[in-house]
């Protein structure tokens, strides 16, 4: 049963997409990325949760950016991805490697919406503050090794 009035959608009526760019800002030649990435849903309070997407490993060469929009969120979601409107988390994860200075990737978020008759477009960019998160050594190598293993590799 679909419900009616104020507030009984996650969103006003429109066409609405989203971006993700993501920059590797570093500029010395050998500092190429690797990350992992995945897509968690968030449902409506009280709804049936989703699993998180499985993870999917990227690398991305110094001063080289790429963008996850539409199309590559609904993919990474499977079935769940066929929703009318789907909300949640693009989660990007820098895997550490041995020796260096931790890296972190510029990240902006790029919303748009227009009316449903395409006109009246809206843009909102906002970029993303990292979190860095910390482990024991053992953990964190634990770690990092099974998101890469369990990656799939673009």
């Amino acid at each position: 049963m679909e419900e009616k009035g104020p507030g009984a959608a996650p969103v006003g009526p429109g066409i609405y997409e989203t971006s993700v760019n993501i920059h590797n800002a570093q500029i010395v030649p050998a500092n190429s990325v690797t990350f992992v990435k995945k897509v968690v849903l968030a449902p409506r309070e009280g709804e049936e949760p989703s699993p998180p997407s499985r993870f999917r490993r990227d690398i991305l060469k110094p001063d080289f950016a790429e963008h996850v929009d539409c199309k590559v969120i609904r993919a990474m979601l499977g079935p769940a991805g066929g929703a009318a409107f789907v909300e949640g988390f693009v989660v990007l994860i820098v895997v550490p490697t041995t020796g260096f200075v931790p890296t972190e990737l510029d990240v902006v978020g790029v919303y748009t919406v227009s009316n449903r008759e395409g006109q009246s477009t809206e843009l909102e960019m906002l970029p993303v503050t990292p979190r860095i998160l910390t482990f024991p050594l053992a953990a964190g190598t634990k770690l990092r090794d099974e998101m890469i293993a369990g990656a799939a590799k673009e």
